[in-house]
C-alpha cells in the first residue's frame, strides 16, 4: 500500500492538504508514503499523468497499480474513508 503526494510551493490547496496527509500517514506505519514537488519531479508528473491541478494524492496497491487519484484539497475524514475503502484499514 502506497500513497504518493504531489504538490507545489505555489499551490495554496497543497499547503492545506499536506499537513492533513502527513498527520494521517503517521497513524499507519504499514503504508508507504512518498512526497514530490510538481515543479522538480516531472518524471512523477508524467508517470501519473498529472496536469497542474494540485494537489494530487495517488493511492497505489502493493503491486504498484493505481487504485485512485484524488485531485484537490482533502479532509481528514475523506482521507480516512479512502484508506478504509481502498486498503481495508480503519
Amino acid at each position: 500500500m502506497k500513497i504518493v503526494f504531489v504538490g507545489a510551493i505555489w499551490c495554496n490547496s497543497c499547503l492545506v492538504a499536506k499537513p492533513i496527509v502527513n498527520k494521517i500517514i503517521q497513524e499507519y506505519s504499514d503504508i508507504i508514503y512518498e512526497e514530490y514537488d510538481f515543479d522538480t519531479h516531472k518524471d512523477i508528473v508524467e508517470k501519473y499523468n498529472l496536469d497542474d491541478a494540485l494537489p494530487a494524492i495517488i493511492f497505489e496497491s502493493t503491486n504498484g497499480q493505481v487504485l485512485k487519484k484524488h485531485i484537490g484539497e482533502i479532509s481528514e475524514k475523506q482521507l480516512k474513508n479512502n484508506l478504509k475503502e481502498l486498503f481495508n484499514i480503519d
